[in-house]
């Protein structure tokens, strides 16, 4: 059995504990070193597309190091071949080399007993830290540390340029894109039919409050009124212009369903001419001194001699017939109370519909 040779065992572990940390150390340098190149790579590519490239560049630098430190524990010395340096370095003739190759040698043998008796005696005179085991200088840790240093500052510029383009770019928007907030929709509400269209047109050539085409002898038509027909009282009559006819005057003369019904003539109307032959409901036109043209509903007949365009003067009056006598008054009516039930007839004018046919 060999002899115990506690400052032998002590040096070698001391020798293979450092040379195993700087081994590490190392490996990993030379990873981080790597990724330093990939970082500043993939960081210009980032920044020719206008990409921040601060988070590649780290994972690049950790994911090197790490690669380096598993490296240096696949390949970590041996207690030999740290031995073997510890014996160039003390010109000791391989002596703690032999030493460590025959610590589980045949304890017979007298060779090995009385290496390891020598060695023993030398190791007591040595000391672990005159050994030197690192390969890498300040140099070389120098430049490692600068290539992981410029990959992270290009990475940060970068990343500051596209911030200070962005920041100019919003600084050359105007002010008013900037302060003020998004206007809402305005929702419109549609043209009334009932009310003066824009550039002086009458909403009947446009729509009617039933919304059928503007056809005299369809069902569920009737003549345009304005909302003073509603308005009017009793035995007044009101003028509108009708988009189914035109007369030279400046409008077309027109009563309401009560001044109808009640059956009053117009003050300082003309006298009436024999063609009208006592029908009811029918009035002179033009007004005092028959100076105005005359239009009346749809369903309304000229007389003979007359225009069919309802233009009359001091020549002859025109015969109109109210439309709720002629024979499509019972077709419009039904046409508008479907109208009304389908909700086709906007709610604004449902209650004049309903008095003007008397629809229940």
């Amino acid at each position: 059995m060999f002899e115990p040779t506690p400052s032998l065992d002590r040096l070698l572990r001391s020798l293979d504990r450092r040379g195993k940390a700087l081994r590490f150390a190392e490996t990993a340098g030379i990873g981080l070193l790597g990724g330093a190149a990939v970082a500043i790579a993939v960081s210009a590519l980032l920044w020719n597309e206008g990409r921040p490239s601060l988070a590649v560049s780290l994972a690049a630098l950790g994911v090197g190091a790490l690669c380096g430190l598993l490296w240096g524990l696949l390949r970590r010395p041996s207690t030999i071949a740290v031995a073997i340096r510890a014996d160039r370095q003390l010109d000791t003739d391989d002596l703690f080399a032999t030493a460590a190759s025959l610590a589980h040698a045949d304890p017979t043998d007298s060779f090995a007993a009385a290496v390891l008796r020598i060695a023993e005696r030398r190791s007591g005179e040595l000391s672990a830290s005159a050994v030197v085991l690192r390969r890498f200088g300040a140099r070389a840790w120098g430049g490692i540390s600068l290539s992981a240093a410029a990959a992270l500052t290009f990475a940060l510029l970068t990343t500051s340029a596209r911030r200070g383009d962005a920041a100019s770019q919003l600084s050359a928007q105007p002010a008013s894109n900037k302060t003020s907030p998004p206007r809402p929709l305005l929702v419109l509400a549609p043209e009334s039919p009932l009310l003066p269209a824009a550039g002086g047109r009458n909403p009947g050539e446009d729509r009617n409050p039933l919304g059928t085409a503007g056809n005299d002898d369809a069902p569920g038509t009737r003549p345009a009124t304005s909302p003073a027909v509603a308005a009017t009282p009793q035995g007044e009559g009101n003028t509108n212009a009708d988009p189914q006819t035109s007369g030279t005057g400046s409008g077309s003369a027109k009563t309401s369903v009560k001044s109808v019904a009640a059956d009053t003539k117009p003050a300082g109307a003309a006298v009436e001419t024999a063609s009208n032959n006592g029908q009811p409901g029918t009035r002179p036109s033009g007004g005092v001194g028959g100076s105005g043209a005359s239009t009346t509903d749809p369903t309304a007949t000229a007389t003979a001699g007359t225009p069919s365009g309802g233009t009359t003067g001091s020549a002859g009056v025109k015969t109109a017939i109210a439309p709720w006598q002629s024979e499509r008054w019972t077709a419009n009516a039904e046409a508008a109370r479907e109208q009304l039930q389908s909700g086709r007839v906007p709610a604004a004018y449902r209650d004049l519909v309903r008095q003007y046919f008397d629809v229940k």
